[in-house]
């Protein structure tokens, strides 16, 4: 709201014609293409068909939508055929963003839109950081990928202990990443609740290895770590808590 009430981020959503009043000074003065992030709608997922028309006007060079609206922040599911009424409206080339958590959801939505030839693919790559790389084609080994991330986290250990921190900051830093990368194993709300309850850097360094050696999560267990633990509540589900929203 501190955002959105001042009529800026997608704030401006429902404002089209101030909109067209800041593309007409930018597109006069701007030496470098464009391009434009955006969602359906601030209060409503029609503002953007509002929108494009305004857009259409002007030499953008592509445009990513998040397919929800702004009220929703992350909460519920992406609203695909909202996204698909943006293909007819606008002229410009559109790049797809919204809950691409696994490979399997990314050829599912390719399947959806196949004229969509680039994607934004947001917090599925800080669950999984292969998943651009499986997108491609190109398989890594579990026993690289382990080596990667064991080698991942010692350096964000490395840096965490120059910062002008605390130990408790410091920790905070470790376990915010981990809130995302726990779904690239096997029951990770069992693995984040783990870290989570970590007092001491001392003591996250000593369960690490342990971490790092678990099963990598299936599709489904991705899939359920992604909808029911980091909706962007502050709220995590307990090991061993039946898959559920938490409100």
């Amino acid at each position: 709201p501190r955002i959105t009430n001042k009529k800026k981020g997608c704030g401006l959503l429902p404002y089209p014609d101030e909109m067209d009043r800041i593309l007409f000074r930018v597109f006069s003065e701007l030496p470098v293409d464009l391009s434009i992030k955006t969602r359906l709608g601030y209060a409503h997922a029609g503002e953007i068909l509002e929108v494009l028309p305004v857009l259409n006007r002007y030499p953008i060079r592509e445009i990513a939508i998040h397919p929800r609206i702004g009220t929703q922040v992350y909460k519920g599911e992406v609203n695909l055929e909202g996204f698909t009424a943006c293909l007819e409206a606008t002229k410009h080339p559109l790049i797809y963003n919204g809950d691409i958590y696994n490979l399997g959801e990314y050829k599912r939505l390719r399947g959806l839109f196949p004229t969509i030839d680039q994607w934004m693919l947001g917090r599925g790559v800080l669950m999984n950081p292969f998943l651009a790389t499986e997108i491609k084609g190109n398989h890594i080994p579990d026993h690289i990928k382990r080596e990667k991330m064991r080698d991942f986290h010692q350096e964000l250990l490395a840096v965490t202990t120059n910062k002008p921190s605390d130990g408790k900051n410091r920790l905070g830093l470790i376990k915010n990443t981990w809130y995302y990368m726990a779904a690239s194993f096997a029951h990770g709300q069992e693995v984040f609740a783990m870290i989570k309850t970590s007092q001491s850097i001392q003591a996250y360094e000593k369960m690490l290895p342990g971490i790092l050696d678990r099963p990598f999560a299936s599709a489904d267990q991705t899939a359920w770590y992604f909808k029911n633990a980091i909706p962007h509540i502050g709220k995590i589900p307990p090991a061993g808590e039946s898959p559920m929203l938490l409100e």
